[in-house]
């Protein structure tokens, strides 16, 4: 009976498993190449992003895929697209296309847009399981890639897929982009208009443009026409200039606008942008300047609004003056264990000309310093050290705490050993006897009178003069 629940127990095994490998999908679902962790758009727009690994797949020609995007249209002004930010450092990029199975059957066209430019067009059919598509990119930072029709309106509800992605480098590394100084060295002093903020590294926030992460910026929104969104500075004529990337922020409403400069009260600049560009560099001159005011704008219509975009790797250049000076610590403790400690200062604004400083103790008895910033404990006891600009005499200080054991006393010279010492540091030699009247001791309250044997005692030469008998 066991033996035939056993064979009874792996026939209904063989059957689950048999079942499970003929569920729909199951057996043709094409195996993940990575291809979309090595790039993938930074931004969709009415188009689905399938990644490896999350149980999603689409199906052209009869095969599941897990790896790619769909495009997809429902009616004639929707857009269905994909943005790449490619930084320069491909050469090409190839994939195939097809007709997403079991849907609406109607034709489109795929439109390769490179650094805002329409470079290619590419006819697709219901019939399309695997059109092979190579895009030559080298050099090329913004790919677009957009999915339109000619079908009549009713016609609508399109779906092709891409697959099979291969991203060819060119050996090109695009510089990194650079942090912001912004905060701690000039912030706005007024923000004006609902979700206009500045966007703090250290809440732990950040905006996303172009695929790239920003923090320490600047996040602009506009809700309707009549709104506003500004960031106000004051400069006091302090700077020589300030650069930053102003551009849409991803997988936000995408509408263009444009950024408006004024300096004292006169606008000088306005940097006009789509939503599908990537981050554009803008500098402003800003010597003599003390008042500056950005303000972000649109012409699109009404109901496009709910519209944000940032400015980030804000880069603030002074005009080279010394303003102060800032150490890496402000309290040290030494102790015998840790003797030494190494201060570092900077001089600010970090582009300052006159970067010279230098270095003293206010008690060198306790602790002592030199021109490398490298403090030393002398003994116990408190001592600050100051860091001073050669320009404008600005100081930072450290307040060093010396935790050293206190000074042992000397050890006792040569030749003096075998003398005891009194209370008042001289020596003396020893020189008690036990005599016969020392010799009584009292116990409880009976005295004991008993003679004693005198002990003896071996004498330094020091007690008796040479030659003295010694009388027992």
């Amino acid at each position: 009976m066991a033996t035939k629940n056993r064979f009874t127990g792996r026939i209904a095994i063989v059957f689950l498993l048999a079942f499970l490998f003929l569920l729909p999908g199951r057996e043709s679902v094409h195996a993940a190449d990575g291809w979309m962790q090595e790039k993938k758009p930074y931004q969709y727009t009415d188009a689905t992003e399938y990644l490896a690994g999350q149980e999603n797949y689409f199906t052209i020609g009869g095969t599941n895929y897990d790896e790619g995007y769909v495009f997809y249209l429902w009616n004639g002004a929707g857009t269905s697209q994909v943005l790449y930010n490619l930084k320069g450092e491909y050469s090409n990029f190839s994939f195939k296309v097809g007709h997403i199975d079991n849907e609406t059957m109607y034709t489109a066209k795929l439109k390769i847009y490179l650094d805002g430019e329409l470079t290619d067009t590419v006819d697709l059919s219901p019939s399309d399981i695997a059109k092979q598509v190579s895009v030559n990119v080298d050099k090329v930072k913004n790919l677009k890639i957009k999915m339109e029709t000619d079908e009549p309106l009713n016609h609508y509800d399109i779906y092709y897929g891409v697959y099979n992605g291969v991203f060819t480098k060119n050996g090109t590394v695009s510089d990194q982009i650079p942090a912001s100084n912004m905060v701690g060295s000039k912030e706005p002093y007024q923000v004006s208009g609902e979700k206009t903020k500045v966007i703090y590294a250290k809440d732990k926030q950040s905006i996303l443009m172009g695929g790239d992460t920003f923090t320490d910026c600047l996040q602009m929104y506009l809700w309707n026409p009549a709104g506003n969104s500004q960031f106000y500075f004051n400069f006091g004529g302090e700077y020589k200039s300030m650069t930053f990337l102003f551009g849409h922020i991803d997988n936000t409403r995408r509408a263009g606008a444009a950024l408006d400069i004024t300096l004292d009260g006169e606008l000088k600049q306005t940097v006009a942008v789509q939503a599908d560009d990537l981050p554009t560099p803008v500098t402003v001159p800003l010597e003599n300047v003390h008042q500056m005011v950005l303000s972000l704008t649109c012409d699109a219509p009404l109901n496009t609004y709910d519209i944000f975009y940032g400015i980030g790797a804000i880069q603030l250049k002074s005009m080279g003056y010394v303003k102060g000076i800032s150490l890496n610590t402000n309290h040290v403790t030494l102790t015998a264990a840790n003797p030494s400690v190494r201060l570092s200062a900077s001089v600010l604004p970090n582009d300052a000309v006159n970067q010279n400083y230098s270095w003293s103790s206010s008690n060198e008895s306790v602790a002592t310093v030199d021109q490398a910033g490298v403090v030393r404990a002398v003994s116990k006891g408190t001592a600050t050290i100051t860091a001073k600009t050669e320009e404008g005499g600005y100081t930072a200080d450290c307040l060093i705490t010396v935790d050293l054991p206190d000074k042992q006393a000397p050890p006792t010279p040569p030749g003096n050993q075998g003398q005891n010492q009194n209370t008042d540091g001289s020596s003396a030699a020893s020189s008690s006897f036990t005599t016969r009247s020392q010799a009584s001791k009292s116990y409880g309250s009976t005295t004991d009178t008993r003679e004693k044997p005198i002990e003896r005692h071996r004498l330094s030469r020091s007690i008796l003069p040479a030659g003295s008998p010694l009388m027992l």
